[in-house]
């Protein structure tokens, strides 16, 4: 055996996947492990940098089903790429023995971690993205939203007032430290009231189309259209008239029949100010067709 490869262990599959997966996760990490610490630390920062750029980017772009498409496959190919390296390294033999501990990827590991969360914590604090992400806890807006749905929310527009038909998030109004996510029917001056399950505004029936089961399209004054579930039976399908006061707006769950919204004291109306953001792009559902879909 050479002198150039003795003591040298031995670079196999596992070690491959090991960085691999090590630089997937944090990237530049397998790097380290593979001996190359110079240019791990390089990876990480470029990363951060990386990161940094898309997250400014929210700020200017939407979270439409194309924009989010294209952040998550630019970070994904950003981290493939650093992965496939940091395996290409151990796989030609290049991670050594006898390193000093301090170049030790489980010593790394610890900082790196700490200086990524410090990151992000400055990032929500200091710099607020322009997309948040939300969990859909409740079956309230099925057709629209199922139960285990997670989007993408615009919150470029962060408590100014919603137009008619946005499914918006917003601070319980009596509550703020709970999110809830309905659809705006009623603005500052409407008359809003449901009789037989079927939407009054101002007076006059909101148009609607039959759809399959109890499914109907409802259209509101501004075209916004989108599909509602009536149930046969549920609560709420005979309200009073309520008149909508300046700075705040009415707010309904698509399942009419399921959901604790402005129709009931518990909720009331919602004010502007208490809106996170309109959802806009389902990026995981549990009904893989609806992935990156649009919000209707």
């Amino acid at each position: 055996m050479s002198d150039q490869t003795k003591g040298r262990p031995k670079s196999g599959w596992l070690r491959t996947l090991w960085a691999a997966l090590l630089s997937l996760v944090i990237p530049g990490l397998g790097h380290i492990y593979a001996g190359a610490w110079r240019l791990g630390l390089v990876f990480f920062l470029v990363a951060i940098a990386f990161e940094s750029a898309l997250i400014a980017g929210t700020r200017i772009v939407p979270p439409t089903p194309v924009a989010l498409a294209m952040v998550v496959a630019g970070e994904a190919l950003f981290r493939l790429a650093v992965a496939a390296d940091a395996g290409r390294r151990v796989r030609s033999g290049s991670i050594v023995a006898g390193r000093p501990w301090y170049r030790s990827a489980w010593v790394a590991v610890v900082p790196m971690i700490a200086i990524g969360v410090a990151w992000q914590n400055a990032i929500i604090d200091y710099y607020r993205p322009g997309w948040r992400s939300f969990y859909v806890p409740s079956s309230s807006n099925v057709p629209t939203l199922l139960t285990m749905d997670y989007v993408m929310a615009d919150t470029h527009h962060a408590g100014s007032m919603p137009d008619y038909g946005d499914m918006v998030v917003f601070r319980h109004p009596k509550d703020p430290t709970v999110d809830y996510i309905k659809r705006v029917v009623g603005l500052p001056g409407d008359r809003v009231q449901l009789r037989d399950a079927i939407l009054y505004l101002n007076g006059k029936a909101v148009p609607r189309e039959p759809l399959q089961g109890d499914q109907y399209r409802e259209t509101l004054p501004n075209g916004h259209a989108y599909t509602i579930l009536e149930v046969p039976q549920g609560a709420g399908r005979n309200t009073q008239e309520f008149v909508v006061p300046a700075g705040s707006f009415f707010a309904l769950g698509d399942n009419r029949g399921n959901s604790l919204d402005s129709r009931f004291e518990a909720v009331g109306y919602v004010p502007a100010g208490n809106v996170i953001g309109t959802a806009r792009t389902i990026y995981w559902s549990s009904e893989p067709g609806r992935v990156l879909s649009r919000v209707q």
